[in-house]
């Protein structure tokens, strides 16, 4: 058969040759001519067809079935109702409704065959069938649709509801009425729906009765589906690695404290999982209270500040998100109330809790408070026609610094952080240890290029020598009075430095180096990198995992605290200055492009930032994952979406 090429549909058609077609509809070579050859033997009509037709509702092709589906219902043969109605369990929806349309078209004649599949079929099926003969409009399906009413599936149900208002047949009225009840709100509507349609006095009178109630019901409850989903989508976007797939919190925001319920549940949900990014996750919902910012939302924090979490683990962190969240809204009366009982109950909780004490007293404003009760006045240690602020809101606190280039800023715990002024003879190294009120000048002999304090009294910095240009750490364990110098390390320049506790820290710089060391700053010992290119910023998660940033947008990741470090796809060949994690997943790399990562710094994206001067990055602080601040050579600006977009301060 077909021994000198494919078949000619289009001949075949012409000469309405249904033979040819039939044996058409069987060629195995090109399921494209047993299409054609389905939609030819449809538009002919020959009843011939219908057999061959319905063999093809099995053919391996999607195009083929839908084809031949259609096909049947052209020619209207109710010999294909059986077939169709199988078709109708087909796994593609495609075919599904293909053959329903076909069974439609046939009509009346299939109404038995539609009748009996709605006592014997099961699931999609019988819901199929109940709308089929819905629209056939036949009243021999009456009392079979009834009798669907009691079906298991709400779905079968609600169509067969559907299905007898269509009818219109009044033996209906009593059995819809009795549905009105269902508890499927879906199916109650059909009913009163297919009441209305038929219009018997008795239904219109009990759909009156329950429609009121019902659609109050009803719609509190899709308002406060909408609040949940709005809740879940904000949380679900935090997902994306992708800054700007993040959603708007501002959606939540002005919802006001309608929402709030929403967020709590859906906070107690996060928690309860343990999941580290969850809790992360969590972290921003508290973010979206502070700024709902009213009584409500000083109650739903203060549950997760006096209640502990279920996962010992991450309570301290849970709190801690939680008593930033009251910090925040301080101007109202209950969150000054709970301030007060924070200080009093937490601090004498963990007196031996040197950082844990030091933060509360930071995040709560404790020294400050005692100044004010006791008439004490902090003055700026820098002229204020002179100064920058860092943070153009009342709601933060301002952080003044000299108004010339400033890099390496850093900020420890307890409010302790430093950076560094362009001066005449090269960097001016700065110290704060009120959260940037007062800034004080502190001389260090030789060039300093990098600085990092971890507490109060203990930090560190890079140096070089002025004379033979050799680099080493100094370290300083009263707050910068006095320096003990380590040993030379190398003749590159030193970037970078981080501490992760008092012992675990590193260095970077220039030619690749990277330099140890696991006691303080003692003893350093030379890393790896695989790279010859300068260095400029590294970070560390924790003893085991941080990233290194540098020129031709390289990426640095070690998870074994920089026994091996790998090379990380950055996806551009900018210049980066910093790397900063505001915890063990979130972090930026910024410079003459700004990256992000969700991950841990496995992968990263990056941020179009809306901003012209973002190629002139130089130093990046991120107070959370969405609030962060860069420095650029003469200029402070701030991001309060993730690094997304950014803005000078005082705009």
């Amino acid at each position: 058969m077909f021994l000198f090429g494919p078949p000619n549909i289009e001949k075949m058609k012409a000469r309405r040759d249904v033979k040819a077609l039939i044996q058409a509809l069987g060629y195995k070579k090109d399921y494209m001519i047993r299409d054609a050859a389905a939609k030819s033997l449809g538009e002919l009509g020959d009843p011939r067809a219908v057999q061959p037709l319905i063999a093809a509702l099995r053919d391996e092709s999607l195009l083929v079935r839908c084809t031949a589906a259609q096909a049947l219902g052209w020619i209207g043969d109710p010999r294909a109702a059986g077939a169709l109605i199988t078709a109708l369990d087909d796994s593609v929806i495609d075919v599904q409704e293909y053959a329903a349309e076909a069974l439609v078209k046939i009509g009346s004649p299939a109404v038995d065959a539609l009748i009996a599949a709605l006592s014997t079929s099961q699931g999609s099926v019988k819901e199929h069938v109940a709308k089929i003969l819905g629209m056939i409009g036949d009243i021999r399906a009456a009392e079979p649709l009834i009798a669907a009413l009691k079906a298991q599936s709400s779905s079968v149900r609600r169509a067969a509801a559907i299905a007898l208002g269509k009818i219109g047949d009044p033996c209906a009225v009593d059995p819809l009425i009795f549905v009105l009840d269902d508890q499927h709100g879906e199916v109650a509507r059909a009913a009163a729906n297919a009441l209305k349609r038929i219009g018997d006095p008795r239904g219109i009178e009990h759909v009156n009765a329950w429609d009121a109630p019902r659609i109050a019901k009803m719609a509190e409850k899709r308002e406060a589906k909408r609040l949940r989903d709005l809740v879940d989508d904000y949380v679900r976007s935090l997902d994306s690695i992708v800054i700007s797939d993040w959603k708007d919190s501002g959606d939540l925001i002005q919802e006001g404290d309608t929402i709030i319920p929403f967020i709590v549940r859906k906070l107690r949900s996060l928690i309860k999982t343990g999941d580290y990014t969850n809790l992360q996750h969590a972290t921003c919902l508290f973010d979206v209270l502070g700024r709902i910012n009213t009584p409500a939302a000083v109650e739903a924090a203060w549950e997760f500040v006096s209640t502990p979490s279920r996962n010992r683990q991450y309570d301290t962190l849970i709190r801690r998100s939680a008593i930033e969240c009251i910090v925040y809204m301080r101007d109202l009366e209950p969150a000054r109330d709970y301030i007060q009982e924070i200080v009093s109950k937490y601090l004498a909780m963990v007196p031996d809790n040197e950082e844990l004490s030091a933060w509360i007293r930071d995040v709560t404003g404790y020294e400050r408070m005692e100044q004010t009760a006791t008439g004490q006045k902090v003055e700026s240690g820098l002229p204020k026609e002179e100064s920058v602020m860092l943070g153009d809101s009342e709601q933060e606190r301002p952080l003044y610094l000299p108004n010339k280039l400033y890099s390496g800023i850093r900020f420890g715990s307890g409010g302790v952080g430093c950076g560094l002024e362009e001066g005449v003879y090269g960097p001016c190294f700065y110290k704060t240890s009120d959260g940037g009120e007062t800034w004080q000048k502190v001389d260090i002999d030789g060039l300093v290029t990098a600085v990092y304090f971890i507490n109060l009294d203990t930090g560190w910095a890079c140096v070089r020598d002025y004379n033979n240009g050799n680099s080493f750490v100094v370290k300083t364990s009263d707050g910068g009075a006095t320096w003990i110098e380590s040993k030379s390390l190398t003749d590159y320049q030193l970037e970078s430095i981080f501490f992760v506790d008092n012992n675990h820290g590193w260095v970077v710089g220039w030619g690749g180096k990277i330099f140890a060391t696991t006691n303080g700053g003692m003893r350093w010992v030379a890393q790896r990198s695989g790279v010859k290119t300068p260095l400029w910023g590294v970070h560390f998660i924790d003893t085991q995992t941080g990233c290194a940033v540098g020129e031709e947008g390289v990426i640095l990741r070690t998870t074994n605290g920089g026994q091996t470090w790998s090379f990380v796809e950055s996806g551009t060949a900018a210049w980066l200055r910093v790397v900063f994690f505001t915890d063990c997943l979130y972090g930026w790399a910024v410079g003459k492009a700004i990256l992000a990562t969700k991950d841990g710094g496995i992968t990263w994206s990056k941020c179009p930032t809306g901003w012209g001067k973002v190629n002139s990055l130089i130093s990046a602080y991120f107070a959370n994952r969405r609030s962060g601040w860069a420095a650029t050579r003469y200029e402070l600006i701030i991001t309060e979406d993730g690094g997304l977009t950014w803005k000078a301060t005082g705009e």
